[in-house]
Order: structure tokens, then sequence, then C-alpha cells
């Protein structure tokens, strides 16, 4: 009788057990991708809106003495944990490749995580982005490979609420036509955001809340463990394999009923693990900024710790965002019906530049909580950052000119950057290669070795490989 041998990505595709699989994999002709699936690694990229303003310096001093200006102290406790930049900036590519409006705000949002301006209509206006974001980039390629199975938890992908101007969204999906490193001369959707707390965990944990207990151990003594549908999808499938393969998979059920009890590679174990609260809806007005936040940080931490997905994105607002903070008890600033007048921290950019670091103090705060979250603060569990890569990244670093970006890295990517760091990447044309190269090297970290050349490509000067300075 005639078996039907299943190509490896068609069969993990079917089963959730992607990751523990090793024995079977090698029936399949692609083993190196199946070899490659036992490292984790996390991705988290930050969008904050707008930006700092000229004068608004954040690194003091010189080399590695440097302290961190009034805005950014939060971050002082992770100088060992990041990579930190002088002049990086991208103004000068995008006056040369962006014939849009907006130059300011619409063209370095969509520039900071695809490495591309945004699409042009007729008009002139830039309305779209016109390439995939470096993580959903990530995310195809996990799912082509079968890294993850799931394709509704590829990515999880968070907005705090505020305005967008003309962008829905800096992150950008993959077409349905899309392969490893296309570029594109249309418009590119947006990924779909979620603003609720409530659908994030619905998304990440509503299948493990609905089988009962709130932990791992609860699980296992209710029968009822994460395994028990992979076990399920396994024996569905198992007869379609071969005869050699059927033995295996026999051998290493139990065998991968205790694999999971502990994630081999960062040598932590899910025993007491505990799911996180279902939060229910949420106000999510400027007043609860931070509730929400708090929130949505307990939900990233435990969706990395669970491996329900390995890559987030965070929104803060969008372009150009009327990003209000009422806790930061600013007043009005501008003029009465002026659309740049206001609370908010674009019209702090137009009409009070002086007190801008109060809001990057806000937001340096906020990734502060996320940073200690990773680490172990929270819970006493193991250091997510020896695993992840956080990158912090905005629209300017001048008012309205992506020049001297406060862009940060934190992490260490499973030991694939070299974090506690400064490096100096420059402002002009001929260093744009730094910024494609920085995407670049997040995406191959993530294991995403295939993709070679990230966003515009129409000088090969704004092409030149993974930026070196960054790797360990």
């Amino acid at each position: 009788m005639s078996v039907r041998k299943w190509k490896r990505r068609d069969f993990l595709r079917h089963s959730a057990m992607a990751g523990l699989l090793a024995p079977v994999a090698a029936y399949w002709p692609d083993l190196v991708e199946a070899q490659g699936m036992a490292s984790r690694r996390q991705m988290i990229l930050v969008f904050l809106p707008n930006g700092k303003v000229a004068g608004n310096d954040y690194l003091l001093g010189e080399g590695m003495g440097y302290e961190l200006a009034f805005g950014y102290e939060p971050y002082a406790d992770f100088k060992g944990d990041a990579i930190v930049f002088d002049e990086y900036g991208f103004q000068s590519f995008i006056r040369e490749e962006y014939d849009g409006d907006h130059g300011g705000h619409v063209a370095p949002g969509a520039v900071m995580y695809s490495g591309e301006v945004p699409w042009t209509t007729s008009s002139g206006a830039g309305e779209d982005m016109m390439a995939p974001s470096v993580d959903q980039i990530v995310a195809w390629d996990y799912l082509e490979r079968g890294v993850i199975t799931n394709p509704l938890r590829k990515s999880l992908n968070v907005r705090m609420r505020g305005s967008s101007y003309r962008l829905d969204s800096v992150f950008a999906g993959t077409p349905a036509d899309y392969t490893l490193g296309r570029s594109y001369d249309r418009p590119v959707a947006p990924v779909a955001q979620l603003g609720q707390p409530q659908a994030g965990f619905e998304l990440m944990f509503g299948d493990l809340a609905r089988m009962g207990g709130g932990s791992v151990d609860e699980l296992w003594a209710f029968g009822r463990s994460i395994l028990d549908v992979p076990n399920q999808e396994l024996h569905g499938v198992r007869d379609q394999l071969p005869a050699e393969g059927r033995r295996i998979v026999d051998d290493h059920l139990q065998g991968l009923r205790e694999l999971e009890r502990s994630l081999a590679d960062e040598g932590e174990s899910l025993d007491g693990l505990t799911l996180p609260a279902e939060p229910g809806p949420m106000a999510t007005g400027p007043d609860q900024h931070e509730r929400v936040w708090s929130t949505w940080v307990g939900l990233i931490e435990a969706a990395l710790r669970f491996d329900r997905t390995r890559i987030v994105n965070v929104q803060f607002g969008g372009v150009a965002s009327r990003f209000a903070i009422p806790a930061l008890g600013l007043g009005f600033v501008g003029e009465r019906g002026d659309s740049n007048s206001g609370s908010d921290h674009h019209s702090y950019t137009h009409w009070r530049g002086e007190d801008v670091p109060f809001f990057m103090h806000w937001y340096a705060e906020r990734i502060g909580e996320l940073l200690r979250a990773l680490r172990g603060d929270r819970t006493g569990r193991g250091n997510l950052l020896d695993s992840s890569v956080v990158s912090v990244g905005m629209e300017f670093g001048r008012n309205h000119n992506a020049s001297d970006m406060p862009v940060m890295l934190f992490g260490r990517l499973g030991g694939h950057l070299r974090s506690g760091q400064r490096l100096r990447t420059g402002n002009g044309l001929e260093s744009y290669h730094k910024h494609t190269g920085l995407l670049l090297a997040l995406a191959q970290g993530m294991g995403t070795t295939g993709l070679r050349e990230r966003g515009n490509r129409r000088s090969p000067d704004y092409q030149r490989g993974p930026l070196a300075e960054i790797l360990a």
C-alpha cells in the first residue's frame, strides 16, 4: 500500500507540536530548517509617535561613560542591555527617495521598520506603506518554515489609543504574493492592531483558558495540558506517516509530554507558570494609558513565556499622533483653532520644545516597565532579554526631521547582538545602509537568514548587509 509522504511544512501546519518534532523531522528533506527550530528568540518592535526636537540631547558625555538626559533616565537601569546611537537618522534618504508630502512625519514613520518610503498617490499624498515591516517578514518566514503553525498568532499587534495621520499603522503585512525579500511599487496593507487587552488575551490565551485552570500545573491536573490538543492532532495524522515515522511518534509521545514541561532553549521550567488574568473590557482613553499599558505588559510577557507568539509590535498612537498624556498635567499650547495646537505631544513639538522631554520620560517609563517584566522582575522567572530584542523607534530626533533619532535596542537576541555599547551611525545618505543593515540584522538574528536585503534597493549603497557593529 502506498503511503503519502507529506512535506514537512504541510505536516507542521497541521500540528501545534512544531518545535518538538525534531525526531520526526528527519523524514523531510529540509532538515536544516527543522534543526533551526530549537532556538527560541523573540522580537518586540515599539514605535513612539513624533519624537524629540533639536537641542533635546539624550546622551550626555563621551563614550560608555555617558549619562541619559532628562526624559531618558528610566532607561538607565538597562545600559548594560542597550545599544544606543549617536547621529542615527535617515532624513537624507527621505529627501532623495520620497516625493510626497509630510516628509517629516509620514515618511519617517514608514521608513522606521520597513526601510522604504511610503506609497505616494497621484496627488502627492503619502498614504500607505510600500513594504512589509521587518517583524511581518520574520512572521511570514516562520509560517513558511513551520517554526510557528498558527497564522492567527504569528504576531501580537498592539495599539495604544491615539490618532495616526495618513498611515493607519507603521507595521505592514506581507501580501499574498510575497516571497522572501520581494519589494513592491504599490501599497501594502497594514497589520490589524488590537487596542483592547481583552482581544489580546483571547488571541493568545483564549484556547488555554477554556481548557480550565489558571496554571500549567492545574491544566495537567485536569488531564488537559497544553499538549492535549497537539497530541490529538498527532494521532490524527499518525497513519499518514511512513511506518518508521509512526514508530518514532509512538516512542516519543511520552517524551514530548515531558519535554513540554521545560523550555529547553532557555532552561526555564513551565512549572508554576500562571496564565494571565483575563482583563475584560477596559476603557482605553488617554486617562487610562498607564493602566492599559500595564495590562498589555503582563500579556506580552506571558505570551512570550508560554511561547504563544515570538513576535510583538507596539504602536503608541501613530504618525504625527496627537498623543495626549493627561497624567503629565501639561496645559494647552499654541493658538485656538490651529490644528497643531493642544496639550498633546505633537503640539508641544511645535510650540514648546523645551517641555517635550516630559513626554519622552513618560514613554521611557512605559518601555522600562516592559523591560523589567521581560527581565523577570515581576515574576522572578528567567531573563527573556537574553533571548529577545526590544527595538524602540520613532519619527524624528529634530523637529519634524528624522535625524539624531534616539533609536535604541535592548537585549541580546540569543547572543546575536552585542549589547552594552554606544555607536555612531550618521545622518547622511551615505549612512542609510546602516539603517537597512540594522533591520536586516534583527531579521537574521531571529533566524530569517534567507533575507539578504531590506527596504529600498534603488541604489546598491542602501544595501550592504547586516550592520556588523551591533553583532556579537
